[in-house]
């Protein structure tokens, strides 16, 4: 594992509470990690936007997004670290309605076209319920996403969840690997 990631890994481990939560997808867990207390720290989210940002890069995807809130912190450190070296990726954030003044608009950010490819992020991924609502809000508006990329997978399911839907889920640590 690069230092970089060792960095993360231990951070994440920092910051994991253990007791009874209720999660997203309704599930009761022994552990819960505030995937925000993460990334918006300034070192880790550099760590998280470097780490993601060489996906994109490799996979020549032009569009980082997700569902608001888990996934805004996490766009904007992967565009950061685009911007920081002279790459172009334009971040998207995908409200959970459409939004009820203005242009009514459920995707926020800088316009694409029919058929660009997506990478959608997240903080945490249990079931995959929210990065499959990015989804079917993203694929809606003509984006290909065809991937989804997370801090941590609980290994819950959801990579099988999003295989289903044609999605290959990427996590840069598992849960097993921080309790």
């Amino acid at each position: 594992m690069r230092p970089d990631l060792d960095e993360l890994r231990d951070y994440l481990k920092s910051v994991l509470v253990r007791g009874e939560f209720r999660l997203a997808s309704g599930r009761i867990s022994p552990y819960y990690i505030d995937g925000r207390k993460v990334s918006l720290y300034s070192r880790t989210a550099y760590l998280i936007g470097s780490a993601i940002l060489e996906v994109v890069e490799s996979e020549g995807i032009g569009i980082v997004a997700g569902l608001t809130m888990g996934a805004d912190p996490i766009v904007g450190a992967v565009i950061t670290c685009a911007g920081m070296k002279g790459r172009e990726v334009r971040g998207l954030i995908v409200r959970k309605e459409p939004k009820g003044h203005g242009l009514r608009s459920q995707i926020e950010g800088p316009s694409f076209r029919e058929g660009e490819r997506a990478l959608v992020v997240d903080d945490v991924a249990t079931t995959g319920g929210s990065i499959l609502k990015a989804v079917e809000v993203l694929r809606s508006a003509g984006l290909k996403v065809d991937s989804a990329m997370v801090l941590v997978d609980r290994e819950e399911g959801a990579e099988e969840s999003l295989a289903r839907e044609g999605i290959s889920l990427r996590s840069l640590f598992r849960l097993s690997e921080l309790v």
